[in-house]
């Protein structure tokens, strides 16, 4: 029963759970359980009737596939060059071969396209020279088939379009599903983000029943956890930013060691500002002289000479006199 629904969803790790079964909580964090067998069953579960009408779905769009492909493959669509007309139709060329093609009038040395005909039995017709002459046949579709064609591809669209809005509906319910559980689970870690979306969902009744006092209780921890926890961010970012700038300063050094004009005005800045290395002035001036001496032509002025001139101002008299 649920083996459609595991290979449609990808959902193996979920267990089905049935509307209205009742919601655990661990007395010790006042939070529902995540991982308990039958745990907190909620608008975001399914039952075994939600699986039904999901294979009801999937039966009636291939049933209404099944039709149309037996309907549509009794007809093709053509394209030809017109020969001469005959008593009920016209002669074409198709691939260097000649058909007849019945209910259909065409001028001659016309190409036509698009065409829906059907299979007919071989035409027989006299030469010039009285002699007879059988070739294959088709005959234009009616007005009315091609409404039922029509029809019929409408049907299946309208079938697929209902099946895969039952499939988008009910991964949305795992999907939320999922989130509640790793809500549950990050909260009880104590995680500010999981205490607040948990207090957040208490507030709202997203996943499990209101409750505005355990709403306020989660939140306040959110808050005291959040201080530790932001300390914890800023200081991996900070280290992330360093780490990040010392390997652009290292890769800045390779380039302008290897007589690269990029590298050369990049380790200047370096040097400049203090990003990855210590910052020094005279060996900012030192790369951003060397980074003019390998600029390559180019008629669009840049910023090279102006950031030499300002460091240049900044670097004291006396650092002058000791170099």
């Amino acid at each position: 029963m649920k083996t459609l629904l595991r290979l449609s969803l990808g959902l193996v790790a979920f267990g089905l759970q049935t509307l209205g079964a009742e919601q655990n909580v661990d007395p010790a964090t006042g939070l529902p359980t995540a991982t308990t067998e039958g745990a907190a069953a909620d608008m975001y579960h399914y039952s075994n009737d939600d699986e039904l009408e999901l294979q009801a779905a999937l039966v009636d769009f291939n049933v209404v596939k099944g039709e149309y492909r037996d309907l549509a493959s009794k007809y093709s669509v053509i394209s030809f060059k017109a020969l001469d007309s005959g008593s009920d139709g016209c002669r074409i060329e198709m691939g260097g071969k000649d058909y007849y093609l019945h209910g259909y009038k065409a001028s001659s040395d016309r190409y036509y396209s698009d065409v829906t005909v059907k299979d007919s039995d071989d035409y027989t017709y006299s030469t010039v020279n009285n002699s007879s002459r059988t070739i294959p046949s088709y005959t234009v579709c009616s007005s009315g088939e091609l409404r039922t064609l029509a029809s019929k591809r409408i049907q299946v669209a309208q079938a697929q379009l209902k099946y895969s809005k039952l499939i988008k509906n009910k991964s949305i319910k795992i999907g939320n599903e999922r989130a509640l559980k790793a809500n549950i689970e990050s909260a009880e870690r104590g995680e500010a983000y999981g205490l607040r979306r948990m207090a957040e969902r208490y507030r709202k009744g997203d996943g499990v029943e209101i409750d505005l006092k355990k709403a306020d209780e989660l939140l306040k921890k959110a808050e005291e956890a959040g201080d530790s926890e932001k300390n914890g961010l800023l200081t991996a970012r900070r280290t992330s930013e360093e780490n990040a700038t010392k390997q652009m300063f290292e890769r800045a050094q390779r380039a302008a060691d290897n007589g690269d004009y990029l590298g050369a005005a990049t380790l200047a800045r370096c040097y400049r500002d203090g990003k990855g290395t210590e910052k020094d002035l005279k060996k900012s001036l030192e790369y951003f002289e060397k980074a003019q001496v390998l600029k390559p032509y180019n008629p669009v002025p840049d910023s090279i000479q102006k950031e030499m001139d300002e460091v240049k101002r900044q670097i004291k008299p006396s650092d002058k006199i000791n170099g």
